[in-house]
């Protein structure tokens, strides 16, 4: 695990076991305070050559809490959040951070903005980035999931593979219980397998 120091004009990382307690307590104020717009442009149209170019769309975008890896203090205080080797979102600064490109045909980009939340409160749903789904079709249900974690399946996003055929994942917006919203930690090891983030929507 690893956070960042702020000091002398520089960034420093700390790799470290788990965060100090102190450095904890900040990081839960920080997970209610603030979100991060994560936008992420994946797709490609490219079918000119009898159908065999890459046809596909795999963009989301979710607001997401910040991770721990990303924490940067100053003074005993949050300076930021390192989305990016080369960028640190401040609070207070409108700015944001993005890798990648855009071409004609094919779109490669990852864009990280912080939000400054008015009324702070925990993130009431959890996103998961690649789950496994038996067709096409299928309806999850809260009954699908770890019990008494899921209160309503949100939506669901097919992945696509290069030709943009079914790729056997979806991606997951699922509503958090009471229970589930109580104990973040917990609820993210529930469903480490699937890339899970979390989530508030607005």
């Amino acid at each position: 695990m690893r956070y960042f120091i702020y000091e002398n004009d520089s960034i420093v990382e700390q790799q470290v076991d788990s965060l100090p307690p102190e450095i904890e307590e900040i990081y839960a104020f920080a997970r209610q305070k603030y979100v991060i717009d994560y936008d992420l442009d994946d797709w490609a149209d490219d079918d000119t050559d009898a159908g065999l170019g890459y046809d596909y769309n795999n963009s989301y975008r979710v607001l997401r809490e910040p991770f721990r890896r990303e924490l940067v203090i100053s003074d005993g205080a949050i300076y930021g959040f390192k989305v990016h080797t080369d960028h640190v979102l401040v609070p207070g600064e409108k700015d944001s951070a993005r890798t990648g490109y855009i071409r004609k045909r094919y779109g490669d980009m990852q864009t990280w903005e912080l939000v400054e939340e008015e009324s702070p409160k925990p993130a009431d749903h959890i996103f998961l980035r690649v789950h496994p789904s038996p067709d096409s079709n299928h309806e999850f249900t809260p009954g699908e999931f770890a019990e008494g974690l899921v209160e309503e399946v949100v939506s669901k996003t097919n992945i696509e593979d290069r030709r943009g055929r079914f790729d056997d994942r979806v991606r997951l917006m699922l509503k958090l219980t009471p229970e589930a919203i109580a104990d973040p930690d917990g609820t993210l090891a529930a469903f480490a397998d699937f890339l899970p983030v979390l989530a508030k929507v607005r």
